[in-house]
């Protein structure tokens, strides 16, 4: 029941959250925030194949969808990734852990890494490690808590966004409370103590949304230095 309230608090988290999101570059935004996920489930399923673990195909699979997403809003853009996600799946085979350069069909180039600690909120969210360096329970825990809230933010987006990209985004919520799902099953075959903690990274996530202004704020001023 907790977490079913907090579900709902999410929900009316993101009704602000969208619409302060809506005034910046959001697309270039979302799709290098797409980007950053696909790069990390990917190598979640890497070491989780290295470890004998049943979950790397759930995130191999995963890691396929967000690049999907990340496609979505570079087509918005007018812009497309110059390698598919089976092309970077090739190339990172031997790599994966140190290769993360993103370069579209035009002169853009993105370095993925660093996410985790790149901005005031993700370094509460994260206490200022990288995300890789949880153990399994809680890097499931988080991804849970973290995609069940990209499904409210994006489907509280898709209200005012163009009406164009509404049916986009509303099945990007949709194939991310998937990934929710699929998530809290493999985390609730590891652990008996999955509620506990999916709260605990609910939590985490409250305390690092407190932070979230500050960085939206500097991501507007810098796209307004950029105008």
């Amino acid at each position: 029941a907790l977490l079913l309230f907090l579900g709902l608090i999410d929900r009316l988290i993101t009704i602000p959250l969208a619409l302060i999101v809506t005034k910046l570059d959001y697309i270039n935004l979302l799709k290098k925030l797409e980007l950053g996920v696909f790069f990390f489930c990917w190598r979640q399923s890497l070491q989780a194949e290295k470890e004998g673990l049943s979950i790397a195909q759930h995130l191999k699979h995963q890691a396929q969808s967000e690049y999907g997403h990340a496609q979505y809003f570079c087509n918005l853009e007018g812009v497309k990734l110059k390698l598919s996600a089976c092309d970077l799946f090739e190339r990172e085979n031997k790599k994966a852990y140190f290769w993360s350069r993103i370069d579209w069909d035009t002169l853009e180039s993105y370095q993925v890494d660093g996410l985790s600690t790149k901005y005031l909120s993700t370094k509460i969210l994260f206490g200022n490690k990288s995300a890789s360096d949880f153990d399994w329970v809680n890097k499931l825990a988080f991804m849970t808590v973290l995609e069940n809230f990209q499904s409210a933010f994006y489907e509280e987006m898709s209200g005012h966004c163009k009406p164009q990209h509404h049916d986009g985004l509303t099945c990007i919520a949709l194939e991310e409370i998937i990934h929710a799902g699929v998530l809290e099953h493999c985390l609730s075959l590891l652990t008996n103590k999955h509620q506990l903690l999916l709260l605990k990274w609910h939590l985490r996530k409250y305390l690092a949304l407190l932070l979230m202004p500050i960085d939206l704020l500097i991501l507007f001023i810098k796209h307004e230095q950029r105008r």
